[in-house]
């Protein structure tokens, strides 16, 4: 009883903004308290809060993933199946805050399974976990188990978008919507609009994302600003952006990543840092979008992660890069997403743009081809563009454009979001510079 408690002060500690440290010293102590009296349960459900605070909400899934194995072998071990659903649950999000998304969705479909078998409420009393604090307090057992598996829904639907399986994510959110619906739980009816409305842009439905959002963002506010709060305005502040209701983005981001930075979440943060960056690069304004690229390039590296988390913007980095003349960044972003993105098609839709643009960049400052016995040199050190003048500034600015409509015609993670501004400035550009590029992106995709 001793650990369980200390397990309720650590996620209040949580839900506090409490320093790590406060709430690490109560979890070590529950897990010892847990060990010293044989009690396999309360150990097993101590390693399973371990694993989802060090994955979400201090945001280091390496570290969270020996807790998720542990908190597994032992609701196996004890054949609680409603535990073991929760430790493949959260198995499953600290694969996708890797980067590991074909994992993240064996994991996330096996727990599902294990609760659409469930029948009975869990056997424990006592139930007040990470998951609690994600779907609020439910009057009911049966209330926390039906909001619980509309998060698996949500979860999955977000693993799946990264996986560019784009229709299976949204009809996995409306799974997710429904149940929570049903359940009448608004943090997970607030999360699932929010995981489908990223699934929605994607395919290019942004009617429905827009009058979505728009219905819940009054249900939204009512939440505290953590996580999901976070999440929603997130996929608000993209709506706007992909709708050019520039203003509305812009503020709407902005809020996203004060909150984001409020809670220290820095996979999340630079996902929407980098989105920031996409939006003051199409606004011309490129001394902010440079800024917000560092920032990003930095989480970024820092995490030192497979791939992140709707990080679908880097190419506009490249070009907030390679517009001040900071070439060595640039190439060294298009190189360390290259090495990553073999087994997922949708994060080749900026890999390609970002890799045409520095090849473009390349030949704009030399005359001449990359090289291509391999990727490495053919992202070779160039002289700045600005100092070539022999193109336009359109011809620079359209280059990581080529390689969509490319993208989306081999069916590259089946994304139907062109955007349409970047998309017109390819238009306007004269026909022999249309061709040059095309001749500089054949050569580069080959």
């Amino acid at each position: 009883m001793v650990s369980l408690t200390l397990n309720r002060l650590a996620i209040l500690a949580v839900q506090q903004a409490k320093d790590q440290s406060q709430v690490r010293a109560l979890l070590e102590e529950a897990r010892r308290t847990a060990q010293t009296s044989h009690d396999q349960r309360a150990l097993a459900e101590t390693e399973w809060s371990l694993a989802q605070i060090t994955a979400i909400w201090w945001g280091n899934p390496k570290c969270a993933f020996p807790h998720g194995v542990q908190a597994l072998e032992l609701a196996r071990a004890s054949n609680d199946k409603e535990l073991e659903a929760r430790s493949l649950y959260s198995l499953g999000g600290i694969h996708l805050f890797e980067g590991d998304f074909e994992e993240a969705i064996h994991c996330l479909e096996a727990s599902l399974v294990l609760y659409a078998a469930l029948s009975n409420e869990p056997t424990a009393s006592w139930d007040l976990s990470l998951p609690s604090l994600v779907v609020g307090a439910p009057p009911t057992h049966s209330l926390t188990l039906g909001a619980r598996e509309a998060f698996f829904w949500g979860m999955l639907a977000l693993a799946q978008v990264q996986a560019g399986q784009v229709q299976a994510s949204i009809r996995s959110s409306r799974r997710a919507l429904a149940l929570a619906k049903e359940n009448q739980n608004v943090w997970a009816h607030v999360s699932s609009l929010a995981i489908l409305t990223f699934g929605l842009l994607e395919v290019g439905a942004y009617e429905e994302a827009f009058v979505l959002m728009h219905t819940a963002l009054e249900l939204a506010r009512t939440l505290p600003q953590m996580v999901i709060f976070q999440l929603f305005v997130h996929a608000l502040g993209s709506t706007y952006h992909t709708l050019q209701q520039w203003e509305e983005a812009s503020r709407t981001l902005a809020e996203a990543e004060a909150v984001a930075e409020r809670l220290d979440l820095r996979l999340t943060r630079a996902s929407v840092l980098s989105k920031l960056c996409m939006h003051y690069a199409l606004m011309g304004q490129w001394e902010a979008a440079y800024r917000y690229a560092v920032e990003a390039s930095t989480l970024r590296k820092n995490a030192d992660l497979r791939l992140i988390l709707l990080d679908f913007s880097l190419h506009y980095e490249i070009e907030a890069f390679l517009h001040r003349g900071d070439e060595r960044q640039a190439r060294e972003a298009v190189q360390r997403l290259g090495e990553q993105v073999e087994p997922y098609p949708r994060f080749r839709l900026p890999y390609l743009p970002g890799r045409c643009a520095c090849g473009a960049a390349a030949h704009a400052a030399t005359g001449s081809y990359p090289h291509r016995a391999g990727t490495p040199r053919s992202l070779c050190p160039t002289p700045s563009l600005s100092q070539n003048r022999s193109f336009p500034l359109s011809f620079y600015d359209s280059t990581f454009n080529l390689v969509v409509p490319h993208a989306l015609a081999v069916n590259l993670g089946g994304c139907g979001a062109v955007n349409l501004v970047a998309w017109g400035a390819w238009r306007r550009l004269r026909r022999q510079h249309r061709n040059q590029l095309l001749c500089i992106a054949q050569e580069l995709l080959r």
